[in-house]
C-alpha cells in the first residue's frame, strides 16, 4: 500500500503550493481557522478588487484568562427573539464548551477542549447576523462580494455548524428557546426533501443505513435524525452531531440540505387505581399463569376502550417471550464462549484500558487467541521480519521464572538491540497494534469508527417477568411536537463558482446557504459495489457426499479518498475482510455438517428453530488482509452429510459481505503536536438472502466463473520449515507437478537444515516474503520467489481523477447516489444520551 500511494502523497504535497480554487475532486484549499483563514474560491468568482467577506476570523471558541468568552449575536440583524427586539445591545450566547457534552470538570484547562483547527474542526454555517468576517447582515458594503443586506435564514433560530474533516463528523448548534424553548428535547432532522424528479440528493448521511452502500446505487438514506436534552435558556445551545461520509460527485450535482428542528414533549399520563396486590410472578410453580380476572383497564382515548383482555393477551406474550428468550440464552452463552469471540473481547478490553499504558510483550497472548495472523501482519509489515524474531525473545515475562526468554549465546546481543530499539520507539509500536485492535472491533461493527468501542457483555439468563396487580383508569396525551424551518443550504462542495472574466454572470448566490466551509464532506467512498464469484464444487463419496462452496473477489474495489483532506498517503492504509453468514441443518451435538474453512473462521455460532425445523447459524470471517491481497484470496466453506440423506443439507448463506477498515493519518498535527489517525470500518453488503427458506441458489445473486478447475492456488498462512525433508506428501505442499514440488504460502520461514527427498527440487513463492535464518543450511535445489499474482488478479489502486470524472458525468455514468432510492427514508438516531447507556452499535459515531 506504501508503495501504491508514495507517489500521490508527493503530488498532494507539491499541489498545496497552488491549488485549483474550482477544483472539483481535489483540494481547493479552503480554511476557516480563524487565525489563517483561506478561500480562494469566491475571491477568483468575483473582480479581485472587491473584499471577501468568507475569508473566516470568527472564533467559534474564543477564551480570554482561562475561560471561554460568550457568543455574541448581531444585535441589528433582525432577530425575533424574546426580550431581544430592536435592542442595539449585544445578546451574548453562553459558550457550548460549558454545556452538555462538550463539558468538562471544572479547572480543565482551554487546551484540553475539543475545538481545535488543527485537530480537524472546520466553520460550515453561521447563523449568528455576522458573515465569516464580521460584516454585518445588514450593512451595504459597496466593496464586498456580498454589497447587499442579508436576512437571516429564521429570525427565531440563532445557529452554527462545525464539521471536523478528520473523521466527518458535524456538529451543529441552535438556540430555539424563542419557539419550542418549552420542550426538554428537541430532535434535528438534517437531509434531502425530495420537490420534483430533477431535485438531486446525495450520499453524505448514507451511513444511517447501518452499513455503507457504492455510489453505483440510488440514495436509500437521505437524511438523519437525532436529539438531545434542551437547555431552555435564552443564552444556551441545543446541540447534535451528525455522521457524514464522502461522495465525490456532490459537485456535479447541486443540491439543497434542509434542516428542521422538532420539540419532543414528554408523555402525559394520568392513572388512578387502588393496589389490590403484590408484585407476582406471572407463573406458578407449576408453570401455570396466575393471573385470573384481576385486572380491567378502561382508556379515555380516541380509538376506543380497552380491556383487561388486550393485557392478557400481552401477558401471554410475556410468558411466550422469555421461554423463547431462556433457550436462545444458552445458544448465546454458547457463542460468547467461542474462541473467536473471546479474542474480541480480549481486544476491546485493551482498546478500553489503552494501548500506551505499557507492554508487557511485543505480542499480548490474547491477540494472538485466534487472530496471530493478523498481530504478526502487521509488525512484519512495519518491522524487518528477522528483527522481530530475535526482539521478541528478549521480552520480559514475569510469569517466568526465567524472566528472560533468551535464544543462544550468538544470538544474544543482536536480538537485545532490536529489543531495546523497538521498547524506545514504544509510542510507534503501540499504534502499530492497535490496528490490530481496530481490526477486532471492526469485525463486530457494520460500521465502526474509532471513537466508539462498546464490549459485548456475557449473554444474562432471562428474568422471569412479573406483574403489579391494580385496577386503574388510564386517561392523558402521549406525545406533543411542534416543528420550525431552519431553512436550506448547500451541501459543501456542491456549489462551484466559476472563475471571474467581465462577460461571466454568477447568478443568484444565497449567501446565507453557502458553506464557509465548501469542500466535500468525508473521507472515503466505494465508487461501484464489490462483486464477488461463487463457486460450488460436490462429490460423492461411499456413505457421505462432500460439498465445496468458495467466494472470491471478482474485481479490484473502485474507491477513492477526500483530496480536499491532507491525508498522508505513505502511511494510510486499507484492510480486508469477508463476512459470510451461512445456515446448516443441525444434525446432533456430536456431528456437525461444517467441517472445515479456507481464510475463514467462526466468529458466531448458535442454534436457532425455524418453522420447526432447527438450524445452526455460522458468522465467518477472514482475517484482515492488506487491499492490495485481497483480490488473490479465495474463501471457502466445507461441508459433508450422508448420501443417504432424505432431506437438503445444502448450506443456505445468508450474506456476504466485505469491510473495508481504513486506517488514516494526516499531514496536520494535532494542536498537542500528536500525529492525527481516524480509523472507520465500513461495511458493503455484496449478497443478502432474507430467508434460510428460500431456495433462490446464490449463483443467482452473484457472478458465476465457469472456469472451475483451479480454486486454491495458495494457502493465505504463514509457514515455518525447521530441520525438514521436503516430500511430496508434506502437509504444506500446495502442488506437485512431474517432480516439482510446490509450496505457495504468505511467507515462509527456514530454520536448521532443510533438504529434499531424492530425485525431487522445490519451487517456494510467496505472497509477501520469505525469510531464511543466517545459520540456516538450505538445500541448492530450492528456489524462492515473491508472487504477487497467483490469480493475476489486477492492481488495487485508488481510482484516478479522470476515472472518477467519467464515473460522475460519463456519457454510460454508473454514479447514481444523486437520485432518491425506491426505498427512500431517514434514520432516527434517538437519544444521544440513551444510545450511550445502551451501547448501541449503531454504525454511526457516537462521541462519548
Amino acid at each position: 500500500m506504501r508503495t501504491i500511494y508514495l507517489l500521490i502523497f508527493l503530488f498532494a504535497s507539491y499541489s498545496a503550493y497552488g491549488q485549483n480554487c474550482q477544483d472539483c475532486y481535489g483540494d481547493k484549499g479552503i480554511i476557516t481557522n480563524p487565525a489563517d483563514p483561506q478561500n480562494c474560491e469566491l475571491t477568483e468568482a468575483y473582480p479581485s478588487s472587491l473584499t471577501n467577506p468568507f475569508l473566516n476570523t470568527w472564533n467559534w471558541a474564543a477564551n480570554s484568562n482561562g475561560a471561554f468568552t460568550a457568543i455574541q449575536l448581531n444585535p441589528l440583524a433582525g432577530w425575533q427573539v424574546p426580550n431581544f427586539y430592536n435592542v442595539a445591545a449585544p445578546l451574548n450566547m453562553q459558550s457550548p464548551f460549558y454545556q452538555g457534552f462538550l463539558a468538562k470538570p471544572g479547572g480543565t484547562p482551554i487546551a484540553d477542549f475539543d475545538f481545535h483547527w488543527q485537530d480537524g474542526w472546520e466553520l460550515i454555517w453561521n447563523g449568528l447576523g455576522y458573515l465569516p468576517n464580521g460584516q454585518e447582515y445588514q450593512s451595504t458594503v459597496i466593496n464586498s462580494i456580498v454589497n447587499t443586506p442579508l436576512t437571516l435564514q429564521n429570525p427565531t433560530i440563532p445557529y452554527f455548524a462545525l464539521y471536523n474533516r478528520y473523521n466527518g463528523k458535524m456538529r451543529l448548534f441552535f438556540n430555539v428557546f424563542a419557539e419550542i424553548g418549552t420542550y426538554s428535547h428537541v430532535n434535528l432532522d438534517i437531509g434531502y426533501v425530495q420537490k420534483n424528479q430533477n431535485t438531486n440528493t446525495s450520499g453524505i448521511f448514507r451511513l444511517g443505513a447501518g452499513i455503507d452502500q457504492a455510489l453505483d446505487l440510488p440514495t436509500k438514506i437521505n437524511w438523519q435524525s437525532a436529539h438531545f436534552e434542551n437547555f431552555n435558556n435564552i443564552n444556551k445551545w441545543f446541540m447534535v452531531e451528525i455522521q457524514t461520509t464522502y461522495d465525490p460527485c456532490v459537485c456535479n450535482y447541486p443540491s439543497d440540505i434542509t434542516l428542521k428542528l422538532t420539540g419532543v414533549a414528554n408523555s402525559y399520563l394520568d392513572l388512578t387505581g387502588r393496589s389490590i396486590a403484590a408484585t407476582l410472578p406471572l407463573r406458578d410453580a407449576n408453570g401455570q399463569p396466575t393471573y385470573n380476572d384481576f385486572l380491567n383497564i378502561n382508556t379515555e382515548q380516541e380509538n376506543g376502550s380497552g380491556s383487561g383482555f388486550a393485557i392478557y393477551k400481552s401477558l401471554d406474550i410475556m410468558l411466550s417471550d422469555y421461554d423463547k428468550e431462556l433457550k436462545e440464552y444458552k445458544d448465546q452463552l454458547a457463542d460468547y464462549n467461542n474462541p473467536g469471540n473471546a479474542a474480541l473481547r480480549s481486544l476491546m478490553g485493551l482498546a478500553k484500558n489503552g494501548l500506551n499504558a505499557g507492554l508487557t510483550g511485543l505480542v499480548p497472548s490474547n491477540i494472538l487467541t485466534g487472530l496471530s495472523n493478523n498481530a504478526v501482519r502487521v509488525i512484519y509489515k512495519n518491522f524487518k521480519a528477522k528483527d522481530y524474531n530475535n526482539a521478541k525473545q528478549w521480552v520480559i515475562d514475569q510469569t517466568n521464572p526465567n524472566p528472560y526468554q533468551l535464544v543462544a549465546l550468538s544470538s544474544k546481543p543482536e536480538g537485545e538491540a532490536s529489543y531495546i530499539n523497538m521498547l524506545k520507539d514504544a509510542e510507534k509500536y503501540s499504534q502499530d497494534l492497535s490496528k490490530t485492535l481496530k481490526g477486532g472491533l471492526g469485525a463486530l461493527s457494520d460500521n465502526l469508527f474509532a471513537t466508539f468501542y462498546t464490549e459485548p457483555e456475557m449473554p444474562m439468563p432471562p428474568t422471569m417477568p412479573t406483574a403489579t396487580l391494580t385496577e386503574m383508569k388510564i386517561t392523558g396525551t402521549l406525545a406533543k411536537q411542534n416543528s420550525i424551518s431552519v431553512g436550506e443550504f448547500y451541501t459543501p462542495g456542491t456549489f462551484n463558482p466559476p472563475k471571474y472574466n467581465p462577460n461571466n454572470t454568477l447568478g443568484s448566490i444565497n449567501f446565507n446557504a453557502y458553506p464557509i466551509y465548501n469542500e466535500p464532506l468525508g473521507l472515503f467512498a466505494v465508487l461501484e459495489t464489490p462483486k464477488v464469484m461463487h463457486f460450488e464444487n460436490k462429490f460423492e463419496m461411499f456413505l457421505i457426499n462432500k460439498r465445496l462452496n468458495y467466494f472470491k473477489l471478482k474485481e479490484p474495489v473502485k474507491f477513492r479518498y477526500n483530496h480536499s483532506v491532507d491525508l498522508n498517503f505513505e502511511k494510510t492504509e486499507i484492510h480486508g475482510q469477508l463476512n459470510i453468514v451461512v445456515w446448516f441443518r443441525y444434525v446432533n451435538e456430536t456431528f456437525d455438517i461444517l467441517n472445515g474453512m479456507d481464510n475463514l473462521k467462526i466468529l458466531h455460532k448458535y442454534k436457532k428453530e425455524i418453522n420447526g425445523v432447527e438450524w445452526i447459524r455460522y458468522e465467518l470471517i477472514s482475517d484482515w488482509y492488506p487491499i492490495e491481497q485481497l483480490g488473490e484470496l479465495y474463501f471457502g466453506v466445507q461441508s459433508e452429510y450422508s448420501s443417504n440423506a432424505t432431506i437438503s443439507f445444502k448450506p443456505q448463506f445468508e450474506s456476504v459481505k466485505l469491510k473495508l477498515l481504513n486506517d488514516m493519518y494526516f499531514n496536520q498535527l494535532a494542536h498537542d503536536g500528536k500525529e492525527i489517525n481516524s480509523t472507520q470500518v465500513l461495511t458493503y453488503l455484496l449478497y443478502n438472502k432474507e430467508s434460510v427458506n428460500d431456495e433462490n441458489p446464490i449463483s443467482n445473486h452473484m457472478i458465476e466463473e465457469t472456469q472451475k478447475s483451479v480454486i486454491k492456488k495458495y494457502s493465505a498462512d504463514d509457514l515455518i520449515i525447521e530441520n525438514e525433508i521436503i516430500e511430496p506428501t508434506d502437509y504444506f505442499v500446495e502442488q506437485v507437478i512431474g517432480n516439482v514440488i510446490y509450496i505457495k504460502k504468505n511467507s515462509v520461514k527456514f530454520k536448521g537444515n532443510i533438504s529434499i527427498a531424492t530425485g525431487y527440487t522445490v519451487v517456494v513463492e510467496a505472497f509477501w516474503q520469505i525469510d531464511v535464518d543466517p545459520d540456516c543450511i538450505i538445500d541448492p535445489n530450492i528456489s524462492m520467489e515473491i508472487k504477487r499474482d497467483f490469480y493475476n488478479f489486477p492492481e488495487t489502486k485508488e481510482t484516478t481523477k479522470d476515472d472518477l470524472l467519467t464515473f460522475c458525468t460519463g456519457e454510460n455514468k454508473k454514479y447514481k447516489a444523486n437520485q432518491y432510492g425506491l426505498l427512500s427514508f431517514g434514520i432516527y438516531l434517538g437519544s444521544f444520551r440513551l444510545l450511550v447507556e445502551l451501547g448501541l452499535q449503531s454504525g454511526l459515531q457516537i462521541m462519548v
